[in-house]
């Protein structure tokens, strides 16, 4: 005989299905808004970063709402899924946790102090979810006995429906970043000197040499008539070199001068001072460094050659002491 008791759903039930519902919209509210700043905005993502902000954050949401609903419902596939994801959570903001507690270090307290109160709140839930969904006794029941309480035995219409929607707006997610192009942004910015910048930094984040070229050439034309060692903005020499040292490949430095550019610029500029635009060698000798290839060293002339020998002798010998 089936019991008023027996009807009503654990309390458990509940609590589960409503945190994977609230996890759900917030990771799409998430995704939508990193979208809106992605094209509209200040975000320059790299590719890996776009393809997090789809399937990580769009794609999770999606699929939170599904668990909650099939939780709701006591279907067994939505328990063993909530709890993967509760899993997969837990480890996740427990590592963002622990980055913003003890390994980054910010002068913006109050976003790190954000951050690590949202995935302390995060990993709370995650526990309360794995225990309900895992340890507790009745909801465990009410999973292997749906047949006693007042669920849908299939998908709704309006629920086919909202899984449709949500996997169509992955896919149209999906297909604008692989229209995105970071330095077409840089391209509405009508002031010259931020316009460089933005390429700049567009092509330092994305290692894209090409975007370089879009950057005024230092060298070729660094001295301007009825001024003395004076430049415009230029940062081509400055971005092949931030390449060279990211891909941590010495023949990108082929492209600069022999000689290094040295200029001053004016209170109009973005840059104020003086400003130093390194030439081939220094460009060798930064990659060199970091790639620990003397053989580097000796592709480069003059005094730089022997100060980049004489580092590479006092980590080697760095190195053997500590051995």
């Amino acid at each position: 005989m089936v019991t008023e008791e027996m009807i009503k759903k654990p309390i458990g039930v509940t609590i589960c299905s409503v945190l994977f519902a609230i996890g759900g919209v917030l990771s799409t509210i998430v995704a939508l808004i990193s979208l809106y700043r992605l094209f509209y905005g200040d975000l320059f993502p790299t590719t890996l970063e776009l393809y997090l902000i789809v399937f990580f954050f769009m794609g999770g949401g999606m699929l939170m709402l599904i668990v909650a609903w099939g939780i709701r419902n006591l279907m067994k596939v939505a328990r063993w899924g909530g709890v993967a994801l509760a899993m997969v959570g837990l480890i996740l903001w427990t590592l963002v946790g622990s980055y913003y507690a003890f390994v980054v270090y910010s002068e913006d307290l109050t976003a790190d102090t954000l951050a690590i109160i949202i995935s302390v709140l995060l990993i709370c839930a995650y526990i309360i979810v794995l225990y309900f969904l895992v340890i507790n006794k009745r909801v465990k029941e009410s999973f292997a006995h749906r047949d006693k309480y007042d669920v849908k035995t299939k998908i709704s219409g309006k629920m086919k429906i909202i899984m449709l929607g949500g996997l169509f707006l992955v896919i149209v997610t999906h297909s604008a970043v692989m229209m995105y192009d970071p330095a077409s942004k840089c391209e509405t910015e009508s002031d010259d000197s931020k316009r460089y910048v933005c390429y700049f930094y567009v092509a330092g984040k994305s290692n894209d040499l090409t975007i370089c070229d879009k950057l005024p050439e230092c060298h070729a034309k660094a001295l301007e008539p009825g001024f003395d060692n004076r430049c415009s903005i230029c940062l081509k020499d400055m971005c092949i070199t931030r390449i060279a040292f990211n891909r941590e490949d010495a023949s990108i430095c082929d492209e600069l001068p022999s000689t290094p550019v040295d200029c001053t610029f004016g209170s109009g500029y973005i840059f104020g001072g003086s400003m130093h635009y390194p030439s081939r060698d220094e460009c060798i000798y930064v990659v060199a460094n970091k790639t620990q290839d003397t053989s580097l060293c000796h592709r480069i002339s003059g005094q730089l050659k022997d100060e980049c020998l004489n580092i590479h002798e006092i980590n080697t010998l760095l190195v053997n002491r500590k051995v």
